[in-house]
Formats: C-alpha cells, structure tokens, sequence
C-alpha cells in the first residue's frame, strides 16, 4: 500500500510500505462463532478482500537502451512481483508526444544516452513527482 506524508515545509512525496500488515495475522479473531469452519472463514475473507494495490513503475529510456538485454533481465524481475505494474514510455512518447501525455508512474527509471531527451524528463519529474532512479 502507499500513501502521501509530509512534514511542515516538505514536498508531498509517495512513500511505499509493502507487506501483509496486521491483515496476515491470523484468521480467527474475538467474537467468532465456534461452529464456523475454516473453510467457510477462508471464503468470507476472499470476498471482503480488497485487491492489492498496484506500484507503476515507468521505463523511461530510448529504444536500444530499454530492449537490451541487461534491461530486460531487470523486467523480467520486476514483473515477478504482483504488486508491481511496469509501462515502458517508448521512444516515439519521449521524442514526440509532450510530458503531459506521458502516462502516470509511482516510479520512474531512467536511462539518459545520445538523443535522449533530458529537458522533458526532468519536466516530468516535476509535474509527476515520481520516485526516481
């Protein structure tokens, strides 16, 4: 789960907390009926069980740089994670379409080399304020 925090004086940042919580601690609690079975309890629970929510972590980086293959061992460990949805910003977004129509990211990851664009990066940092890497 994530949530905004900031102090007097500090820029709204997202910070992460991932993890079961108190939510994994046990499924019998005080005041249940004896005469549930655990099956019946395992069964309430998926129902009331809201979905995890999902971190949006952006590619930021030209093509050459975002299909190599040190880049796609990152991708392939990151997509393991449930929690984690990742969307590659491609080369024809970054070079043509203006920051504004970049999608959305918790999280960005940026890989600067020739013809990239650094000027509309940072300009996305500073309208998104994503985690950055």
């Amino acid at each position: 789960m994530w949530s905004l925090t900031a102090s007097e004086g500090e820029s709204t940042t997202a910070h992460f907390f991932l993890g079961a919580g108190d939510e994994g601690l046990g499924t019998r609690g005080i005041g249940m009926r004896p005469e549930e079975s655990d099956s019946e309890l395992l069964e309430d629970e998926e129902d009331e069980v809201p979905p995890e929510p999902q971190i949006i972590v952006g590619i930021c980086a030209m093509t050459k740089k975002s299909k190599s293959k040190p880049m796609t061992q990152i991708l392939e460990r990151l997509c393991r994670f449930d929690y984690l949805t990742v969307v590659i910003l491609g080369e024809d977004v970054i070079l043509n379409e203006p920051v504004e129509n970049w999608p959305s990211c918790h999280c960005l990851i940026s890989f600067h080399s020739k013809g990239f664009p650094l000027d509309k990066a940072v300009a996305y940092s500073k309208l998104r304020n994503p985690f950055l890497i």
